[in-house]
Order: structure tokens, then C-alpha cells, then sequence
């Protein structure tokens, strides 16, 4: 809602209570990295006034007003930031899935111990090695390869010719 001012207004309204307008279509709203905060200034902004026109206040009491709230709500978003934080933490594996050993590298990707790692990598290296198109591969290189010998013996024969 834009007033022509580019600032923020609002109404009472008796059955639903204070009513927010917030410009979002100045530029610089989509821009903005914190838009919750953002929304939680007009709000403290808009019950500030509510508050000081109600008990008959100066702008002294608004702007008191409008700094408690906004203090309040970055008190309860670093909050919220700090157990979302510290819910990744805990997501965190610690132990490996096969054996229950501890992991020594702290990563969101690793799930294995070092121990279990590499008996993984051989099992997997086994696994390729011992495959139908790994044996078909390795026949097509070696015809290739003493394709490749026996046409450079055949260059080396016609030059010495």
C-alpha cells in the first residue's frame, strides 16, 4: 500500500484490530536481506502511534515505544537464528552408519569412519573391476593398443625399406 510518501500507514479498524499498510513496491523492499525485520519496524512503528495518539503521548513515547518493540523483536529472531543453528549442529553425524564408531571428520557428507571408508572403496573398486563392462572395456584398449604396436612395426618395416 502506498501512500504517495513512500512511508508506512495503518488503521484501526474496531472488529479487526490495527490494520499494517507496508510499501513493498519501492525498489530497495525486495533488495532488503532482512524483509521479517522489516515488516517488524512498520509494525512497531504503526502500534507506537496507536499507543501514543491512545495515551496522549509526544513523539518522545512513540519513538520509546518503536525501540522497545524492535529491540524485542531482534531479541527474538537472533533467538530463532540461534536454534536453527544449533539444530544443524545436531544434525550432524557424528558416528558411523555401519560400525557406530566416531568420525573424526565433522562433515554433513561423511557417514563412515575412515576404517569403513576405505573397506567401502575397496568393495566398490572389486565390484568395478570384476563387471562385464569393465572386462569389455579393457579387451577393446588391448585391441586397440596392439592395433596401434602393430602398425607402427609396420611403418618402422617400410622405412627401413
Amino acid at each position: 500500500y502506498d501512500t504517495g510518501l513512500g512511508r508506512k500507514d495503518y488503521k484501526i479498524d474496531e472488529k479487526e484490530g490495527i490494520i499494517i499498510f507496508t510499501n513493498t513496491a519501492f525498489p530497495a523492499f525486495m533488495a532488503t536481506t532482512d524483509q521479517p525485520f522489516y515488516a517488524a519496524m512498520n509494525i512497531a512503528e504503526a502500534i507506537a502511534e496507536v499507543y501514543a495518539k491512545e495515551a496522549g503521548q509526544g513523539i518522545e513515547k512513540v519513538n520509546e515505544a518503536k525501540d522497545l518493540a524492535l529491540r524485542k523483536a531482534a531479541e527474538i529472531k537472533n533467538q530463532r537464528e540461534e536454534e536453527k543453528r544449533n539444530k544443524k549442529k545436531t544434525k550432524r553425524r557424528t558416528h558411523c552408519e555401519l560400525c557406530g564408531k566416531p568420525i573424526d571428520f565433522k562433515s554433513p557428507l561423511t557417514k563412515y569412519c575412515a576404517e569403513c571408508s576405505t573397506k567401502r572403496i575397496k568393495e566398490i573398486q572389486k565390484r568395478y573391476y570384476n563387471s562385464p563392462e569393465f572386462k569389455e572395456r579393457m579387451k577393446q584398449r588391448r585391441k586397440e593398443s596392439r592395433k596401434k604396436l602393430f602398425e607402427e612395426y609396420l611403418k618402422q618395416i617400410r622405412a627401413e625399406n
